[in-house]
């Protein structure tokens, strides 16, 4: 049971949250501005060719901008409580009012935006331009990172997207949300990504999902992780999305030796129990587990693993006949898969 001061002070953290802050000018924004100047020569769009001179590239741009963004944040939260988050507020409008007038040429939905979300007692916050989106985490650990082991009482930047840095060709974007804490009311949250490249090509899709504890100097612990794609094109997709609550649902399709094109054919939702302060899998649901019993035997065949093999085969003998039989890569023309009719129009 959470204490009745605890509740206070998750109040009034989520309501300095949804205070709105005033937008504020000022030198305090250069570096920022000038990176948002120098990216405008860049197409709004990823996929498009044409724009920026080299030797300057928009991945690296982005990122020099990512990291100026952070400092903004980062900045606004040693303010005194009752300005800290009407000022990060602040700080956020700024950069959004500057990406507009350098990146005017841009779409509204390509220039600079942002979301906060608060999971007591952090703060993550979700901002992106162009076609990519990334996001920080900022918290209160009881120690400092580095140095003596003295107490801490300032914001520091406790995590970033892994995934930010390095060059980035299409749509690489995300969502963030709140999940259900366990016992010991450790924030918890879920990144959901999504990852297009240009033209018709499959998009790829990612579960991260991390738990943060103050204790010491701070420690973001990943709790799930799925990666997988967008539905596929033969057979209907299984599952929807669902992040609230102690149970959650995270539906992605998979590629397989039963594919057929690029297009994962496979597509499965993973159930997960948060109730506790370890995540519990509950269950997995297959759109077509006749097939996907053949494409794991495939898989495992060309790993010679008998023992995952046993779960798809009636006797260890099978087994066993499988793994030294399969050849070393099966080829999607080796396998003749026909659509499913209830799906097909």
């Amino acid at each position: 049971m959470v204490s009745r001061g605890k509740q206070l002070a998750i109040l009034l953290f989520a309501a300095a949250i949804s205070a709105p802050g005033q937008t504020s000018a000022g030198g305090r924004y250069d570096r920022f501005k000038a990176i948002a100047g120098e990216l405008a020569s860049a197409p709004a769009d990823p996929c498009t060719l044409t724009g920026l001179a080299r030797p300057a590239s928009p991945s690296s741009l982005e990122d020099q901008l990512f990291a100026a963004t952070d400092a903004a944040i980062l900045q606004a939260l040693q303010k005194p409580v009752a300005e800290r988050m009407g000022d990060v507020r602040s700080a956020l409008n700024a950069l959004q009012t500057a990406s507009a007038e350098a990146d005017k040429a841009w779409p509204e939905e390509r220039r600079f935006h942002y979301k906060l979300l608060a999971v007591y007692p952090i703060l993550i916050v979700e901002f992106g331009l162009r076609g990519r989106t990334t996001y920080s985490v900022f918290g209160v650990p009881e120690l400092k990172p580095t140095g003596p082991r003295q107490n801490n009482e300032a914001w520091l930047e406790i995590a970033s997207d892994p995934l930010r840095f390095g060059v980035h060709k299409g749509r690489d974007e995300l969502e963030t949300s709140a999940l259900y804490q366990g016992p010991s009311r450790r924030a918890r949250f879920l990144i959901h990504y999504t990852f297009a490249g240009c033209g018709d090509t499959p998009q790829g899709i990612a579960y991260k999902g991390y738990e943060w504890d103050p204790k010491y100097a701070g420690k973001m612990r990943l709790i799930l992780d799925r990666e997988g794609a967008v539905s596929g094109k033969m057979y209907a997709a299984v599952g929807e999305l669902h992040t609230s609550g102690s149970e959650i649902s995270l539906p992605y399709c998979w590629w397989s030796a039963v594919d057929e094109s690029v297009w994962a054919s496979l597509c499965s939702v993973d159930n997960y129990d948060l109730s506790g302060d370890l995540v519990r899998f509950l269950s997995t649901t297959t759109n077509r587990p006749d097939l996907e019993a053949v494409a794991r035997a495939i898989e495992y065949g060309e790993r010679r693993d008998v023992s995952a093999l046993l779960g798809y085969s009636v006797d260890s003998e099978t087994a066993e006949g499988i793994a030294q039989s399969m050849p070393a890569y099966i080829y999607p023309d080796v396998v003749a898969v026909e659509p499913d009719p209830a799906n097909s129009s």
